[in-house]
């Protein structure tokens, strides 16, 4: 299922004003700063059925045929998609870490899931 924000979110004109970060602190506020992820965010809350299809949409991209010299191009996407995810659902951390885990080639999407990971491991200790 499709929606509305996801094809503004896996276009190359938001890879290019976010990818802009140097580290995943910055890239967090560059994708928290765009309107569509504000959208998608509300949405989340409003209908949180939303998360199947977020979730489908992180496999769908980690499932993509891509150049493997090169970084995934659905890093971005899948990132925002997972830090939506758990921005407004800390208890899925987890889930979303294994997901990020799971895009080969990525960037954002690997930090992102050790900054989950690591939160978890100091909450558990």
């Amino acid at each position: 299922m499709k929606f509305t924000e996801q094809q503004v979110i896996e276009s190359i004109s938001f890879v290019a004003r976010t990818n802009i970060a140097s580290n995943l602190n910055t890239f967090l506020a560059a994708i928290a700063a765009e309107s569509v992820v504000v959208s998608l965010q509300r949405r989340l809350r409003d209908e949180p059925s939303m998360i199947d299809c977020l979730v489908k949409a992180m496999r769908h991209l980690s499932d993509l045929d891509y150049d493997d010299a090169f970084e995934n191009p659905a890093d971005t996407a899948v990132a925002t998609y997972g830090w939506i995810i758990a921005n407004e659902y800390p208890a899925l951390e987890g889930l979303v870490a294994d997901l990020l885990r799971s895009l080969q080639n990525s960037w954002w999407s690997v930090r992102l899931a050790e900054r989950f990971q690591s939160k978890n491991r100091n909450a558990s200790v």
